[in-house]
Formats: structure tokens, C-alpha cells, sequence
């Protein structure tokens, strides 16, 4: 497998120690990438976010280099690789409030990968009933769980100067992209029944086997919708 950037290593160091008990020998021993990769999709999820912030960048006349995804993920010094780009963010002085709507479209870029490929360590039929709620569109699962998200490209947001001064900003784009999926959703107020009926009515890309299985399982629908009135 190709090499791989300090980056992407960062963020499969992390991913595999919330995919390996704490106990287990592959915490602080050497992991081989391509079994990451295999285990956790690393690089499917990074990539689905690092276009979306190209995209952003590009509305407010920055473009990107046309290797950017290949900077970040297997250049050998991607700090200063991407220090022009840099640059050109910082000379922008994008407010804080955008750089949150751009960071939050990101992770939902990553969170809609994650769930389309149905690739976290743990496939959805494999994973307890009432924590199957996390499979869901990323307004539904409140922002602590959408921060987990982040992690796959907060370091990316750091190196580009694109990391508001506080998270705040960034759940204040959650906050705004979730009134807009209650409205189109029609989730008012949320209540069990709402959001049973939204899970119904959600678009297949979450992952056709997933819909079929809330669609057919009456009581895995009402326990996803428990859970995740509780965070939304």
C-alpha cells in the first residue's frame, strides 16, 4: 500500500484504538496501514471531507491545489506542502461563524461516507440495536456524536487555518443545519412517533440493506428512534 502522511496516520492511530479493546497488544505496537485500512476505512471518509472543504474554498474564491487529497493523505511533509494554501486562507480572514459552516459540511461529508459505505469497525447488523441510531443522517444524532466525525479532518482544518477559535461555531452550523432537517422532515415537535416517521421517510443513501431493515422491524425502528430522540 502507498505510504502514507502523519495525518492520516494520526487519525488511524485513533480510529483503530476506539476499534481495538484497551487491553489489546495492537495499541502501542506497529499496525500495518493496509490492515487499518481494511478494518476501519480511513481514507474514504477523509477524502469525502477534504472535497467538501475544497468545494467550500472554491465558492469564496480559493482554489485548491489539484492534489490536495493526495498532500494530505500520503505526502511525507504535508504541513509544508499545504502551506500556501494556508497562506491564502489566513490572508482571506474568513470569519469564524463561516469557517464553522464549512468545517460542519465537511463532517457531515465524512459522517454520509461513513454510513453509505457502512464501514466503522463494526457493520450495522453487528452493532447493539440501540446503538444503531448513529447509522442515521447527522442531524439526528446530536453534536457529540458528530464530533466523532470531526476526527477523521480536524487536523486537516488546523493545517489550512480553517479551525474556528472555538467549537461553538461549528455547533452553531449543526444547530441551524437541524432546524432545517426538522422542517423538512416535519419533526415538531420531536416526539417518538416524529421520529420514527422521519427514519421512514429518509432517502435510501444511508444504505439500502439499512432502510430495508427499518422498514421491515418494527421494534429495531422504535428502539433507533428511542435513541436518538435522546440526543436530538
Amino acid at each position: 500500500m502507498q505510504q502514507v502522511s502523519s495525518i492520516y496516520w494520526d487519525v488511524a492511530k485513533s480510529q483503530v484504538s476506539k476499534f481495538f479493546p484497551t487491553i489489546s497488544p495492537y495499541r502501542n505496537s506497529p499496525f500495518p496501514i493496509n490492515a487499518v485500512e481494511k478494518l476501519v476505512k480511513i481514507e474514504d471518509p477523509m477524502v469525502a471531507g477534504i472535497t467538501s472543504i475544497i468545494r467550500s474554498l472554491m465558492k469564496i474564491g480559493i482554489v485548491s491545489p489539484d492534489n490536495l487529497t493526495e498532500i494530505i493523505i500520503h505526502d511525507n511533509t504535508p504541513v509544508k506542502s499545504c502551506k500556501d494554501l494556508h497562506n491564502q486562507i489566513d490572508r482571506k480572514s474568513i470569519p469564524d461563524e463561516e469557517k464553522g459552516e464549512i468545517i460542519f459540511k465537511a463532517i457531515a461529508a465524512v459522517h454520509q461516507q461513513r454510513v453509505s459505505s457502512n464501514s466503522v469497525g463494526r457493520k450495522f447488523f453487528d452493532t447493539a440495536p440501540y446503538d444503531r441510531y448513529i447509522y442515521l443522517p447527522i442531524e439526528m444524532i446530536g453534536f457529540r456524536n458528530a464530533l466523532e466525525d470531526y476526527s477523521f479532518i480536524k487536523r486537516i482544518t488546523e493545517i489550512l487555518a480553517l479551525r474556528p477559535n472555538n467549537d461553538y461555531y461549528i455547533e452553531e452550523a449543526y444547530k441551524l443545519a437541524k432546524l432545517d432537517f426538522k422542517e423538512k422532515y416535519v419533526i415538531f415537535p420531536p416526539t417518538l412517533d416524529t421520529i420514527q416517521r422521519a427514519i421512514l421517510c429518509l432517502p435510501p443513501y444511508i444504505n439500502p440493506e439499512i432502510h430495508h431493515a427499518f422498514e421491515q422491524n418494527d421494534k429495531l425502528l422504535r428502539i433507533v428512534a428511542q435513541h436518538a430522540l435522546k440526543h436530538f
